[in-house]
């Protein structure tokens, strides 16, 4: 029986690593130890982390590394690995073709148990004798480097995740709103004010696809009260204006609120009830009714609003100052 999940499971890896190899795209920026909070094993599940400088283990300095060259996507039941990065004892020496793989996930450690990092033991599903094993240390919730080793034989690696440039750090600052900026009492707080989203989630199975958001993305949510001709008479209406810039085609949508009320949102990924505000609306393009939520936190702070399968995410924690 589990040789037979293991040639399933690889089966499943020959498609993926074709569609990996197709579809994805080249990282815009580095990841930055500060991008997101990791506090239990699922949270690196979707996420891919793109490191700045890395080496041998066994090696005495690290080197920067060139953006993309090694990407680690996590998911849920296993890792992509890229890395075409030639490292030797004295440091980085080019790069090579390698291709993306995927290795299976067999087992898990919480932080709790190792006392400095999260680790999943990785299987080769070609040969499940082939083991080995990537560790995430977390310091505070951010990570901050990365030691990997695909199998006994090979040389472990480790990454490093800087925190990121002083502009860079002063831009997200500034521009993304925080999971501590707004708080959601209730719809009326919200009108006049503009979001944006630091982060995208997608649903995909029993995980989430983590994608970053920058500011040239122009991606917003403005809550607005607007003047709605109705016969002789103009009435007021509260909208949500959604902005994708990354849609050159389609217009920002606009949403007429019909409906608000306090309910909790059933996170079947996270596997928990979520307090949020239920908006209840109206496209105006499509005239398609549309329910979105406004997701808080426990101190009604706004952390997140969903449109359908996909939930656009703050910048955690508190803005830095300048």
């Amino acid at each position: 029986m589990k040789y037979l999940i293991i040639a399933l499971l690889f089966l499943g890896s020959v498609v993926c690593a074709q569609e990996i190899n197709e579809q994805q795209k080249p990282p815009r920026e580095y990841t930055y130890s500060n991008d997101r909070l990791f506090q239990r094993l699922e949270d690196f599940h979707g996420y891919s982390f793109v490191p700045v400088k890395g080496k041998l283990s066994a090696a005495n300095f690290e080197d920067p590394i060139k953006l993309g060259s090694v990407i680690l996507k996590i998911e849920s039941a296993s890792v992509t690995i890229t890395e075409k990065t030639i490292f030797t004892t004295s440091g980085v020496k080019g790069e090579n073709e390698s291709k993306p793989y995927r290795m299976g996930i067999a087992n898990t450690k919480d932080i709790l148990e190792t006392k400095y990092y999260f680790e999943m033991v990785l299987v080769d599903y070609m040969n499940p004798n082939i083991q080995g094993y990537i560790h995430f240390y977390v310091n505070n919730g951010y990570c901050y480097k990365i030691l990997f080793k695909p199998e006994s034989v090979a040389s472990e690696r480790t990454y490093y995740l800087n925190t990121p440039p002083h502009h860079i750090n002063v831009r997200d600052s500034k521009f993304f709103t925080h999971d501590v900026d707004l708080k959601v009492l209730d719809i009326d707080t919200l009108m006049g004010e503009v979001v944006y989203p630091f982060s995208e989630y997608i649903d995909n199975e029993d995980f989430k696809d983590f994608t970053r958001i920058y500011p040239d993305d122009g991606l917003s949510f403005k809550f607005e009260l607007k003047k709605i001709q109705k016969g002789k008479k103009e009435k007021l209406r509260k909208y949500l204006v959604f902005a994708d810039g990354r849609d050159k085609e389609n217009e920002p949508k606009n949403f007429m609120i019909k409906k608000a009320k306090e309910t909790k949102f059933r996170d079947f990924t996270l596997r928990q009830d979520r307090e949020c505000i239920l908006l209840t609306t109206i496209e105006d393009g499509t005239k398609k009714e549309q329910k979105i939520y406004l997701l808080r936190t426990g101190a009604k702070k706004l952390n997140g609003i969903r449109i359908d399968k996909i939930e656009y995410g703050m910048r955690q924690g508190k803005k830095t100052s300048t």
